[in-house]
């Protein structure tokens, strides 16, 4: 008896060490790195405050204190490289592991818990993200911590229930540290209060928790730039525009991107199909204990699919599936209490099926993803050009962005061609390479394309449009999607 019992008790830390080892090593399997977006951009800035030399004026990206501040760290002990760039988005993505564990064993039982753990640990967007440095997964654990202290206060009356309800407000002040969008979690807790028709001491103390982290970012910024809201000016008047060019501009045919996306990306379409009809049993069956992530799940996909960015004028949120990771934990945690039903149906048919199901195909869908080939077409110029002698190489500012990233931010031959102001386009240029002589000029062709036709007033030399004579083709790379990087010498 006493044997079976001890079997018991270590059986969950167990199958969650199974699942914890299962999701790294798909993770590291499919490792994606750095692409030419985003995630360039917080490696160059995290690197800037790794020497001490903060960038606040390029981006709303480079002022996202509780990224940049912990990935500095890794860097300044580690080097920049692909390694240490990722070393905390990935922690966050096996932290969120355990987290939707624990989630799942206080609200519903040990089954519903190790059975989310295990399908997030290949839910497709988690695994291609956990290993590119973005806001995105670090944001949504800390959004679920903060929602996993509140309602674990709500169900504690012990005297130490007052802290969590801190804690709470700590962990969402390090979400909205993270990214801005974190906020949106609040629409829960308002929906939650007003269900629940109550308002008790605890939610004043979540409030001092986030305002506890809040001061200590805006007490950052007036050591460094001298105002304490520059995050909130600068992001209230270039992060709208700065969004203007994902393609969400046109209303009433912007409200269709997100059921568009939900239904096609690869990423998350498969699961989503199946997380509505879990929706959909909890609804209709009027189960109370899902009511919770209900609210979490319903209130911020709606929001994003259709609310606004800026209080100042209707500006959609990017069409962008990274974004629906703040619902994914609640999301799974719906679809694993359906999984675990008792119902005939679903306890001798579609629990298995569909895990089956969605286990094979996400794979699939990991193996096939774009996302883990972002810069191969790069890397494979970045090697060409460090056996060519140490001359200038000219090329899209972008790509020398990349170029700076893979040489850990020593490649001092290396000049953008043009130059571009996403808060004023009017100010873009590019050079005139007529005039270069004993250089070698990437043109990134995939790279243009997009930014030609992604940034207004984007400018590159006439040149790229109508490649000279005398330029000298040396090398030529492409990919899968023959996508092409051109290489060429001027004698």
């Amino acid at each position: 008896m006493r044997n079976r019992v001890n079997k018991m008790k270590y059986r969950e830390p167990l199958l969650l060490s199974a699942i914890l080892l299962l999701a790294l090593v798909l993770r590291l399997i499919f490792f994606t790195g750095i692409n030419a977006s985003d995630s360039l951009f917080y490696a160059e800035y995290a690197h800037n405050f790794s020497n001490n030399q903060p960038n606040f004026s390029e981006s709303h990206l480079g002022l996202r204190l509780g990224l940049l501040l912990p990935v500095s760290i890794i860097y300044s002990i580690f080097g920049v490289n692909e390694f240490s760039s990722n070393i905390f988005v990935l922690v966050t993505s096996l932290s969120s592991i355990i987290l939707i564990y624990f989630f799942g064993r206080l609200f519903f039982n040990e089954k519903v818990g190790l059975l989310s753990a295990f399908l997030l640990s290949f839910f497709p967007l988690d695994v291609v993200y956990a290993t590119r440095l973005m806001s995105d997964l670090p944001s949504a654990f800390f959004i679920a911590l903060s929602v996993y202290f509140f309602l674990k206060s709500e169900k504690n009356k012990k005297a130490n229930h007052n802290l969590m309800y801190i804690v709470s407000g700590i962990s969402l002040g390090i979400a909205y540290s993270i990214k801005e969008i974190s906020l949106l979690i609040g629409l829960f807790f308002l929906i939650y209060a007003i269900y629940n028709r109550k308002i008790k001491l605890g939610y004043f103390l979540m409030l001092l928790g986030f305002i506890l982290i809040f001061s200590m970012e805006l007490l950052y910024f007036y050591k460094v730039t001298g105002n304490p809201l520059f995050r909130l000016s600068f992001v209230n008047s270039n992060w709208a525009t700065s969004l203007s060019s994902y393609g969400r501009e046109n209303f009433p045919s912007s409200l269709v991107h997100y059921p568009y996306i939900i239904f096609t990306d690869n990423l998350i379409s498969l699961f989503y199909v199946f997380i509505f009809i879990a929706i959909f049993y909890a609804i209709i069956k009027k189960k109370k204990e899902t009511y919770n992530f209900l609210f979490w799940f319903i209130s911020l996909l709606l929001y994003l699919s259709f609310g606004s960015a800026s209080f100042s004028r209707y500006t959609p949120f990017p069409a962008a599936s990274r974004l629906l990771s703040i619902i994914t934990i609640p999301g799974i945690l719906l679809l694993s209490y359906f999984l675990t039903r008792k119902e005939h149906i679903i306890r001798r048919v579609l629990m298995s099926s569909i895990i089956l199901l969605l286990l094979v195909t996400s794979i699939g869908y990991i193996y096939i993803s774009d996302e883990r080939s972002a810069i191969d077409n790069e890397k494979a110029a970045y090697e060409y050009l460090q056996t060519l002698p140490n001359v200038q190489v000219f090329a899209d500012e972008r790509t020398v962005k990349i170029f700076k990233y893979l040489s850990k931010y020593k490649a001092d031959n290396v000049v953008g061609f043009n130059s571009y102001d996403s808060r004023n386009p009017e100010n873009s240029s590019a050079i005139d390479l007529s005039k270069v002589k004993n250089s070698y000029v990437v043109v990134n062709w995939k790279l243009i394309n997009f930014l030609s036709s992604s940034k207004k007033g984007i400018k590159f030399p006439d040149e790229i449009s109508d490649i000279p004579n005398n330029w000298v083709l040396k090398k030529e790379f492409k990919n899968k999607k023959n996508h092409k990087i051109d290489i060429y010498y001027i004698s």
